[in-house]
């Protein structure tokens, strides 16, 4: 009988170790989602500076564009219908970005990046007109 049972201590210390098991988990998940998060901020800072975007400039628009990358441009685009965006050349997206010529590469660059599955629909043609009247019914 006492071969068959097992004693309530024997419980515990199986709870007890199992629950320093899920402890140890929980903490070595935790470390390492803090450890993937502090990294992401720091790529994401290194990327926003690709050009040495410590610009001098002096109007606050200017400053604004100054480091403009394609990601931001191809979440702005995305906001668009994407038939007009995929027809409208460079200048006019730079105009409707209302950003300078100077980013005309980065916006060609986002708008392939959008357009690259895009497939212009064409109208339906109309049919070739028969030489024979309609039959009447």
């Amino acid at each position: 009988r006492r071969g068959r049972f097992r004693s309530k201590q024997w419980y515990q210390r199986r709870v007890r170790g199992y629950l320093l098991k899920m402890k140890l988990f929980c903490l070595i998940l935790l470390v390492s989602l803090s450890a993937v998060c502090a990294f992401r901020l720091d790529y994401e800072e290194e990327e926003e500076d690709p050009q040495g975007c410590s610009c001098e400039l002096d109007t606050v628009g200017d400053k604004l564009q100054c480091c403009i990358s394609i990601r931001t441009i191809i979440r702005r685009l995305r906001k668009y219908d994407l038939h007009m965006v995929c027809t409208a050349s460079i200048d006019e997206l730079l105009r409707l970005l209302r950003y300078s010529r100077r980013y005309k590469y980065k916006v060609y660059k986002a708008r392939r990046y959008i357009c690259r599955d895009y497939k212009p629909t064409t109208p339906p043609s109309t049919p070739v007109p028969s030489t024979t009247p309609p039959v009447p019914t």
